[in-house]
């Protein structure tokens, strides 16, 4: 088979999948609507379907509130509201293909985002804005004055054919927002969807082209039949210039987008940058960046131009770099170089899984990866070890809870069993099934709850992870009796939202329950209860209904906050907590 034919080939399967992967996305819009998730049939079932493709893939910053605002010259579908430690806020746009002219109406829906964007920049002076709109502005400058960094992202499962929409509308709400804002735009259609769900990235920047710039230095290290390795020096001068112009495109995954300032790691960049340059090579580890194609002038060890490129690791440095060229004197960058590992892949349709190879084995310091990195830890470990041992029955099935230590282990697991032939992948299903499966998170959550702190599982996954690591006593060693009683207390939080989703709660659901729950555990028999649903693998219809009661007054309680913030806002503050405990004492 001819190139020619073996691409054509190539791109009917990718057709295939991607419609079947339409399907499904459909599939779970009408799933959706029948959890009574959400009363609109189209629009915010398909905003919430979307959404969870992307927060499953980590390529959202946090998990968005649904809006769905569409006034007279204003549209905002959803958002991730900001942290005092991270004032970045997202926005986000959702367009079904719904009529021939997609790209009309990606264009008329971005033009009636940026003037909110533009409020929430310059937030006096502002007349006959509509009340919706007023409340998000208002919400956002409760959290943080102004915003360090705004991405803006619109999500379609159209086919977007025209390669310049994207480059067009970042050019354009670059212009029309102050330059002390840091700006980010993505336009995803049906393939950065399906390939988000596959572990793909939204698409590897066009060609870098380094010509008539004769400063990066850059020689071939180590050569393999697959792949080359070169070592070079950048300036950062020339890093800055790229992420100013390609954005967000140049960073694997952008799995988190600029942090701004405010992020520790970030503070000590830039501290970094400003007062010792000269030692900034020394002090960094650098870039890791993977290239389709990689020119060099050999005779003087310089890089010419690579093809493709996508920074791996290393992401919050390069994005510093350049907000630090834009908010200082230009010369600030003069004496800095950086350090990059370049790997050229020499197959293009390897390209992705590299990317994510690379992406796993790095040690890449962001808050999501440090539950990762603890997975050798001697608690999880021995975690690991009672889960291979500890049978549990329901009924007359019998089987075991999967911890999954390490990320995706369990669908791992899935296909090892699967080359071994169906017989095995039966068996394996059978003793861990796929509904009883454990992670890092969702232990760390479960005792955060449980230990009287649920506004610190409301914080996000990688916060609370971190809680639990660092409150474990010195010399704690999971035994089968503690085992045993986190599944129990799994169980019933897993009940709980059940019965939240009964009684009709939608906004800020796991918050309410994870509330709930620490509330519940107040009760005289919550040990034997929780050894009981242990035991069993179910709850009854006593406890459900003190829990459902439980539920409905810790709802109760978050409605007379404040409206200026969300539930889930309320919820990460340690004083909603004690305000709630107080209130359902009496």
């Amino acid at each position: 088979m001819n190139n020619a034919a073996f691409t054509n080939k190539l791109n009917l399967y990718q057709k295939e999948y991607i419609n079947s992967f339409r399907d499904d996305l459909t599939d779970r819009q009408i799933e959706l609507i029948d959890e009574c998730v959400t009363n609109d049939s189209n629009n915010e079932a398909f905003a919430r379907a979307c959404s969870e493709i992307f927060c499953e893939s980590g390529m959202l910053i946090d998990e968005p509130e649904f809006l769905m605002i569409d006034e007279p010259g204003y549209r905002l579908d959803a958002i991730c509201w900001p942290e005092e430690d991270q004032p970045i806020v997202e926005f986000l746009l959702f367009i079904r293909q719904s009529s021939e002219d997609i790209q009309q109406e990606i264009i008329h829906a971005f033009e009636k985002t940026v003037p909110i964007l533009k409020i929430l920049c310059k937030p006096t002076g502002r007349n006959n804005v509509p009340e919706s709109i007023e409340t998000v502005v208002r919400r956002v400058h409760n959290l943080i004055p102004i915003p360090e960094s705004i991405i803006v992202r619109i999500i379609t499962d159209a086919s977007i054919e025209n390669p310049t929409l994207e480059s067009k509308l970042r050019s354009s709400l670059r212009r029309k927002l102050p330059d002390d804002i840091h700006t980010e735009f993505k336009l995803c259609d049906i393939k950065d969807l399906f390939q988000s769900i596959d572990g793909g990235t939204q698409g590897p920047s066009e060609e870098f082209d380094l010509e008539g710039n004769a400063t990066v230095r850059c020689f071939l290290a180590h050569q393999m039949i697959d792949h080359d390795v070169y070592l070079a020096s950048f300036p950062g001068k020339v890093l800055a210039s790229a992420f100013r112009e390609h954005g967000q495109r140049l960073l694997q995954k952008n799995v988190r987008a600029f942090l701004g300032f405010k992020a520790k790691k970030n503070k000590n960049i830039a501290k970094s940058l400003i007062q010792e340059p000269q030692k900034f090579f020394a002090y960094n580890n650098g870039l890791t960046i993977t290239v389709n194609n990689i020119v060099l002038d050999k005779a003087k060890n310089l890089l010419v131009k690579v093809d493709d490129m996508q920074i791996v690791n290393g992401g919050q440095t390069i994005a510093v770099l350049a907000n630090t060229f834009k908010q200082n004197d230009p010369k600030c960058l003069d004496s800095v170089m950086v350090a990059a590992k370049i790997i050229h892949v020499k197959n293009q349709d390897e390209h992705m899984r590299w990317i994510e190879k690379i992406a796993e084995t790095s040690n890449t310091q962001n808050a999501i990866k440090d539950a990762d990195l603890s997975s050798h830890n001697p608690v999880y470990l021995k975690i690991k070890e009672l889960s291979h041992t500890t049978f549990f029955r329901k009924a007359t099935e019998q089987y075991k809870w999967y911890f999954s230590r390490v990320r995706n282990e369990y669908k791992a697991e899935i296909d090892q069993h699967k080359k071994r032939g169906l017989a095995a992948l039966k068996i394996f299903e059978k003793t861990y099934p796929k509904d009883y499966v454990i992670e890092k998170g969702l232990i760390a959550r479960a005792e955060c709850v449980f230990a009287g702190k649920p506004w610190m599982a409301s914080r996000g996954e990688a916060k609370c992870h971190l809680d639990f690591m660092d409150n474990l006593p010195a010399e704690f060693t999971p035994d089968m009796e503690w085992y045993r009683n986190l599944i129990g207390k799994m169980l019933l939080i897993r009940n709980a939202d059940k019965i939240a989703k009964g009684v009709g709660v939608r906004e800020g659901r796991s918050c309410i329950v994870d509330y709930s729950c620490a509330l519940f555990s107040f009760e005289s028999d919550f040990n034997e209860n929780i050894e009981k649903i242990s035991r069993t693998q179910s709850s009854n219809e006593t406890l459900d209904t003190k829990l459902q009661k439980c539920i409905i007054r810790t709802r109760d309680q978050f409605l007379k906050f404040d409206s200026d913030r969300s539930t889930k806002e309320h919820a990460k503050r340690e004083e909603t907590w004690n305000v709630i405990k107080k209130a359902l004492e009496k």
